[in-house]
């Protein structure tokens, strides 16, 4: 019997101890979630448009099938990347029903604004009256995820893109401005609202791959020699996905050797991604991680980032 008490209160003390040790584990999540919500309060906007559906063209089919994209993503995978701009218009304009493809590409572009953002948000805690410079991205709506009311936000393309974005109510905001010009014209750097001592973002995003190389890095040396401290975001392809595809590939999946070799001097810095986040892949089921992985392997996607 007196055996038998002393394990008993062992296993008393055992149990208390494991229920106070759960406790903490769990006050713990709490206080980084309750950290969590703090910060991301710090960053983005809600889109406030009303929409009805019309009838839409091929063009602006071909606009807004991107932003569903990252609409569906927000809806099947929230872990990889939330839009809550782009699901909003969707929403109301009817575009959330089935069809997504099996290949997987329709996450890529959620992928990349995840890393963006997270880039993004970096930078403007070092200059947070920074000017981003979004070039030819049609209905991007990284705003949404980033704008801490300081920044300055400039949206570089053609005509059909900026009234499309007007109809969707997606620049109404006063610190965001649109530039009607074609972005491979560097002549656009002329009309960017900016202050150089506080920050420049280029957003090139996959608009970069059709373009002819030597604007390519036209646009690198200018930020470079002219820009010290900007920031370069592009979306490249390479190895199988990129030969014949684009104009501006790599026959490799090392992006950043190429790039480092038209930069003089060591203050640029280059790093080039041409494999998913493991973070993020954790988050996917074993289809979806596999797919990704696939989709990377074959050079679908590189992320490079240029700090200059």
């Amino acid at each position: 019997m007196e055996v038998f008490a002393m394990f008993s209160s062992f296993m008393e003390k055992r149990n208390l101890q494991n229920k106070i040790y759960d406790e903490m584990i769990e006050d713990a999540k709490r206080e980084e979630e309750e950290k969590r919500r703090k910060q991301e309060s710090r960053w983005g906007c809600e889109w406030r448009g009303n929409l009805s559906p019309w009838q839409y063209s091929e063009t602006e089919q071909a606009l807004l099938s991107e932003l569903r994209d990252r609409a569906l993503v927000s809806l099947d995978m929230p872990s990889v990347y939330s839009d809550k701009a782009a699901l909003a218009i969707c929403r109301q304009l009817g575009m959330l029903g089935k069809g997504r493809s099996k290949t997987g590409k329709w996450v890529l572009s959620s992928l990349a604004n995840a890393r963006y953002m997270t880039e993004i948000r970096s930078y403007l805690l070092r200059y947070p009256k920074a000017t981003i410079v979004n070039i030819g991205n049609d209905l991007s709506t990284l705003f949404y995820r980033v704008n801490n009311k300081q920044l300055t936000w400039c949206n570089i393309a053609d005509e059909s893109v900026l009234d499309m974005r007007n109809r969707l109510a997606i620049d109404d905001f006063p610190n965001v401005h649109q530039i009607c010009a074609d972005p491979e014209d560097l002549s656009w750097f002329d009309r960017v609202p900016r202050n150089e001592k506080t920050g420049l973002v280029i957003l090139a995003d996959t608009a970069i791959r059709a373009w002819n190389p030597s604007n390519v890095k036209s646009m690198l040396l200018t930020l470079n020699q002219k820009y010290p401290g900007s920031l370069l975001l592009m979306n490249c392809s390479g190895g199988k996905a990129g030969n014949g595809k684009d104009v501006f590939t790599f026959y490799s999946l090392n992006a950043g050797d190429a790039i480092r070799s038209w930069l003089d001097g060591p203050r640029s810095r280059v790093y080039a991604y041409s494999y998913p986040d493991k973070t993020l892949l954790e988050t996917l089921d074993g289809a979806s991680r596999y797919r990704m992985k696939a989709l990377h392997r074959s050079g679908n996607q590189i992320l490079t980032i240029v700090k200059m």
